[in-house]
């Protein structure tokens, strides 16, 4: 069992592949990097061993077992030591050990700054400076995101990425590569400087990107995990209701529609433990609270440089399940969908379903039940019924895995659509440089009967 989490440099090893060396500068990040200090004690970094990334910058055959790895990927279940991660080639296990480093993102002050460190800074302003609400401060020789020297997100907000220079006063003058930026620090400027983090801070959905040694069959012993920090509250800085008051959850890219109204309570049903296995004539089960869908599709964002698997999750279930030739219908609350990043959460609810939060399955008659069910077997197959979504009705078909286990019903059914099946454009935003086309959904529903 885990115990105890030390944060740690990573060893160098000699690196002779030029290509290898790049890969590992590009995509190693923060994490080869001890927990900041005050300016004066920060080391320089050490660079981890020669990598192979899920994001394709390397080749596979330049690594052996030995060496490094690195995978991007979204936590989907903690078990102890062990982490199960989406990445954009598939599931992995990622496996803590005892010198296993943990980091991720705190609040620091103007104090933390020093000449020669390595920042993101984000806010309002033109090509020569900007008003600063947020300075992310990341070590020597590398960045958290995409080093472009600067960047445009939306029509608000400007970004640089550099070394800084000078400081006087407040005004940080700052060298990128498309050459000298100011920017200007106030008392709502947030700071963010690398922490020491523990197991505890790791939680589901959140991006994390882990480097290690890989085993034969795909799995990774953890030297190194880099907590991802929300885009969102970095580069809002003190914009979203002041110290103390921001967070996730909070703020005008976190609220759902309607947040603030009291809901009308909802009488739970009552359940009947006592319906026997097999048992389907006359019987209404219903989605229970334990349900779970998942949506994920591959991205590129403007200021991360890997790719990844964005995953959007959410509980808020419901609906009536039938298994004697009565329709069915599952109805997902899609404004209760949520990431590891605020600004993809609030996008979602206002840009792609404003005006129509649900989304509903309806399946008119399962047919004929596969052989062994009702004996309490696991089984699968296919089901198709119609997609109702932004107005719109279309055909959907699912992969099925179910069980009756007596007291409720575990369903678990997987497909694939395109934006073009529902007559959807692939959402758009300045921060995403690139969208697939297919969207993953795995629905994990747990029914039980009612009396």
């Amino acid at each position: 069992m885990y115990r105890t989490i030390h944060s740690s440099h990573l060893s160098a090893k000699t690196v002779t592949n030029p290509a290898v060396l790049f890969a590992a500068l590009s995509t190693l990040l923060l994490f080869a990097c001890s927990t900041p200090a005050s300016p004066a004690s920060r080391s320089e970094p050490t660079l981890a061993p020669a990598a192979t990334s899920s994001s394709g910058l390397t080749d596979s055959a330049d690594a052996t077992m030995d060496q490094a790895v690195v995978r991007v990927g979204t936590i989907e279940s903690v078990d102890g030591d062990e982490l199960s991660l989406a990445t954009v080639d598939g599931k992995i296990v990622a496996t803590i050990i005892d010198d296993s480093s943990i980091q991720q993102f705190g609040v620091g002050t103007a104090d933390d700054l020093a000449v020669g460190q390595r920042v993101t800074i984000t806010g309002q302003g033109d090509e020569t400076g900007i008003a600063a609400w947020s300075v992310v401060v990341s070590p020597a020789n590398t960045s958290l995101f995409e080093d472009r020297g600067e960047f445009q997100a939306g029509r608000a907000m400007r970004g640089i990425i550099g070394t800084i220079q000078s400081i006087e006063g407040d005004t940080i003058t700052v060298d990128t590569k498309v050459g000298l930026r100011t920017a200007t620090i106030n008392t709502d400027t947030e700071f963010q400087v690398l922490i020491a983090g523990s197991i505890e801070d790791i939680s589901l959905g959140q991006l994390v990107t882990v480097t290690g040694t890989e085993a034969g069959d795909g799995s990774i012993a953890v030297q190194s995990i880099l907590i991802t920090p929300d885009l969102g509250v970095l580069m809002r800085g003190g914009r979203g209701g002041g110290r103390g008051g921001r967070g996730r959850g909070q703020g005008p890219d976190s609220l759902a529609a309607g947040a603030g109204d009291t809901p009308a309570e909802t009488p739970n049903p009552v359940f009947d433990p006592l319906r026997q296995l097999g048992v389907y004539e006359g019987i209404n089960f219903v989605v229970t609270e334990t349900s779970e869908a998942t949506f994920a599709v591959r991205e590129r964002l403007a200021l991360l440089p890997f790719p990844n698997k964005a995953v959007m999750r959410t509980n808020a279930l419901s609906g009536d399940v039938h298994l004697d030739g009565r329709p069915s219908t599952v109805e997902i609350d899609l404004h209760q969908l949520s990431s590891d990043q605020t600004l993809r959460d609030g996008y979602v609810r206002r840009n792609m379903f404003p005006g129509h939060p649900t989304a509903v399955f309806t399946l008119q008659d399962l047919g004929p039940l596969p052989d062994g069910f009702a004996a309490g077997e696991e089984v699968s197959t296919r089901v198709t019924g119609v997609l109702n979504i932004r107005g719109g009705e279309y055909p959907l078909s699912f992969e099925i895995e179910a069980r009756d286990v007596g007291d409720a019903i575990n369903i678990r059914g997987r497909t694939k659509f395109s934006w073009s099946d529902i007559e959807m454009e692939a959402p758009t935003v300045g921060l995403v440089l690139s969208l697939s086309d297919d969207v993953e959904v795995e629905i994990n529903l747990t029914v039980k009967p009612v009396r």
